[in-house]
């Protein structure tokens, strides 16, 4: 794994993982292309300053990746901000507006629709709520969009 924070690089090595501290959106050049079967990001997308670059070497890196995004499309994130005028704070979203990690509000539509104008293959898309997963397709978009805190998607 590639891990940013040197704290979570040492308990990946106490756990016998093995890690190489560094910043995804820096040092992925340094990967040959297809060099892993899977590669994945979880829920750190929307924290880069540019996630279009790190998806485009996350593609050329592995053959498949793994991406989840945190929700901001999910009702109770609008309710929020609708009605109080404040940006959410929830379990996905735990961070206040002034020391999120999150730099690109993203929904999983946003995303869906970001990889349809990018060319980028969609094989699966889950949404998760609580306990419960289910597929997302272009039927259900708007509906899964609404009622999904994540997004889990596998692209190619």
């Amino acid at each position: 794994g590639l891990e940013l924070v040197e704290e979570n690089v040492k308990k990946c090595i106490y756990k016998g993982l093995s890690v190489i501290e560094g910043n995804a959106e820096t040092e992925l050049h340094q990967f040959p292309n297809q060099s892993f079967d899977f590669v994945i990001l979880s829920q750190t997308l929307q924290a880069f300053y540019n996630p279009e670059k790190v998806l485009k070497d996350l593609l050329r890196v592995g053959k498949s990746v793994v991406i989840s995004i945190p929700n901001f499309g999910y009702w109770k994130v609008r309710t929020k901000l609708l009605f109080f005028g404040k940006m959410p704070v929830t379990k996905t979203l735990p961070n206040t507006w002034y020391n999120t990690p999150n730099l690109h509000m993203c929904t999983i539509k946003d995303l869906f629709d970001f990889c349809l104008e990018k060319n980028i293959k969609i094989n699966k898309v889950v949404g998760v709520n609580e306990d419960k997963t289910s597929e997302i397709k272009k039927s259900n978009l708007e509906m899964k969009n609404l009622f999904s805190k994540l997004g889990i998607f596998l692209l190619s």
